[in-house]
């Protein structure tokens, strides 16, 4: 009943309602630059420049967007200032089109404007998220940021399914182009319109001593003895991992199995409904048993995910596989960053969100590299131990070297770092045992229809 209070209040709800403005323009926008590259016929190299070089910029925008709010304060006016920003980026987006007979020319400028995006983008997450962990209640937080993203998944699924149909329709007719200048332009608006909801958020003044101050490399040169520093390196290098073959998912959909902008969609979705229906289920696991046993799950389970490419090459079976990365994201996403909250006193927590970025991006940016350079260089064979392996395309090599490096870091890293707050005990087998007998899909079912229902008795 208290975390029922506490969820109640107005900036709480706005903040939900924010998140599903912003899932549109994830949706509509940031799901199909890889698309867009791919329609402007831009190579393996310059796929994974994309995928790579706008987190990097994004990265060194939040160490530059901690210093801004400590000498500005409103991180309000702040937050607002640069979701606006990151919608006119999208407008400018869509209007690139214009430039399609100039294919270099509107690749580079892609490029640009996708690191303009990731800058304004990557100024706005630290703020925000000093702001929204001083408003949420530490108790509440695994149910808050489950609702929140669950809200904002359903909004980036149903732009994802418009979008991908608004693309086949102007295909068929001929107008390809015309439809990204469209999904592009609706995310930019989606964004705007997000600052709606942000205008309506609290703005408790932001208390900051120069104590609380320490440098990139202190962090890194404490990083052996900080419980939160390993934690930082462990999801660092699983995003490296994700990185080799991150890119590369969309170019093996649309260029080597051909297959339609519906169909895309409905491949991609397939994670997005999952984590959808899932997040709240996570949520209050993460609440019950902490974030560390829920990162001890599902973060081995990410390994698995894109090995299970290597099995068919069946869209149902690709289906199948991204509803089970859909659930094991859901885990793994709320957990690692329901971690940083419960790690980080406040008025320490935009910096290491900034400078946890940092070397997120750099390893993204180098493992996005690596993976485009054996994108490249990668046979369609392997010969190992006398042994002569073959798949039908090279990708499927570089899904498996990212799933190998993805259980590599998890059996490294895991052990590491600890739980930071007082939670029920539980053994990870105990809790694998848990989550399969509570059979999730039943659960969310009841989930579901029991939310409606109690949305609608409060609205009477």
């Amino acid at each position: 009943m208290t975390q029922t209070r506490h969820l109640d209040r107005p900036s709480l709800r706005a903040s939900v309602k924010e998140g599903s403005a912003h899932g549109v323009m994830l949706g509509a926008g940031d799901t199909y630059l890889n698309a867009f590259a791919i329609a402007l016929h831009a190579s393996s190299v310059q796929i994974a420049m994309l995928s790579s070089i706008p987190p990097l910029f994004g990265a060194i925008a939040q160490a530059l967007a901690v210093k801004i709010m400590e000498g500005y304060r409103n991180r309000r006016r702040l937050i607002l200032t640069l979701a606006q920003a990151q919608g006119v980026i999208w407008a400018l987006i869509g209007s690139i089109v214009l430039l399609k007979d100039q294919p270099e020319l509107i690749v580079s400028a892609l490029l640009v404007l996708a690191i303009l995006n990731q800058f304004f983008g990557g100024m706005f997450t630290p703020i925000w998220s000093s702001l929204i962990g001083d408003l949420v209640p530490a108790e509440a937080r695994g149910r808050f940021f489950g609702k929140r993203a669950r809200n904002s998944l359903l909004a980036t699924f149903f732009a994802m399914l418009i979008a991908g149909h608004t693309l086949d329709f102007f295909t068929a007719d001929g107008y390809q182009f015309l439809g990204f200048a469209l999904i592009f332009i609706s995310a930019g608006i989606a964004r705007l319109f997000s600052t709606r909801y942000l205008k309506q958020h609290e703005n408790p003044e932001l208390h900051f001593n120069q104590e609380h101050y320490f440098s990139f490399w202190n962090f890194i040169s404490r990083a052996h003895r900080s419980n939160f520093a390993k934690f930082v390196f462990y999801v660092a290098l699983i995003q490296f991992g994700v990185a080799l073959a991150g890119p590369f998912f969309s170019v093996y959909l649309l260029r080597e199995l051909k297959v339609s902008y519906s169909q895309f969609t409905v491949l991609t979705v397939g994670t997005t409904i999952f984590q959808f229906l899932t997040m709240q289920y996570w949520g209050k696991l993460v609440d019950r048993f902490g974030t560390k046993r829920i990162l001890n799950i599902s973060g081995v389970g990410l390994a698995l995910c894109p090995m299970l490419w290597l099995i068919s090459q069946n869209l149902v079976w690709i289906f199948i596989v991204q509803l089970y990365a859909g659930f094991i994201w859901a885990g793994f996403n709320l957990a690692s960053s329901n971690f940083m909250y419960d790690a980080v006193t406040p008025p320490k927590r935009a910096r290491c969100v900034a400078y946890q970025s940092i070397i997120t991006a750099s390893l993204i940016c180098l493992g996005a590299t690596i993976g485009g350079y054996l994108a490249r260089h990668l046979g369609s064979s392997l010969e190992l131990f006398g042994w002569t392996f073959a798949v039908s395309s090279p990708l499927l090599f570089l899904f498996l070297i990212s799933g190998l490096v993805r259980l590599l870091v998890s059996a490294l890293f895991l052990p590491t770092f600890k739980e930071v707050r007082e939670v029920e005990p539980i053994k990870n087998h105990e809790l694998l045992l848990l989550i399969t007998n509570l059979r999730p899909l039943a659960g969310i079912t009841y989930t579901l229809f029991t939310g409606i229902v109690q949305r609608k008795k409060r609205t009477k």
